[in-house]
């Protein structure tokens, strides 16, 4: 019922993202006292630049700002955790600041376009007999 609520409230795809993180940005200072430091800074470096990012309007010093803190993120996260949690999705993050500058803020677009990219040649072939010339023959039909 909560749910339906706050996506009732949050009518378009920019507002809804607001709302998100509006509540993420609570949970920093609610977190205070039971997540202790340095995980609550490194939290904050992440909620602080996607904040940025999403803004419906982003200046360049909050580009570079959001810059500097996702790389300080990646950058502690191995130590903080683990090499584990260094996934191709967590480096993306670092690359999010160039996409802003180039397309506008985030919530415009998906920083997932090779998971999208895989979806669509997924759907070119069926079976497992001939898979290249079935993604081939495709892609030219698609092409027109």
């Amino acid at each position: 019922m909560y749910l339906n609520l706050y996506l009732g409230i949050c009518k378009t795809a920019s507002h809804h993202l607001h709302c998100m993180f509006n509540r993420l940005i609570v949970c920093v200072p609610i977190l205070q006292g039971l997540l202790r430091e340095p995980y609550l800074g490194h939290l904050s470096k992440l909620i602080i630049s996607v904040y940025l990012l999403i803004s419906e309007k982003v200046s360049e010093d909050d580009i570079k700002l959001a810059e500097k803190l996702l790389k300080q993120f990646y950058n502690e996260a191995a130590g903080l955790y683990s090499e584990a949690v260094l996934t191709f999705n967590m480096h993306l993050l670092t690359h999010a600041p160039d996409c802003v500058r180039r397309w506008g803020p985030l919530f415009g677009y998906s920083l997932f376009q090779f998971e999208h990219a895989n979806g669509i040649i997924a759907g070119l072939f069926k079976g497992t007999r001939g898979v290249a010339m079935q993604i081939v023959k495709n892609l030219a039909i698609m092409d027109g």
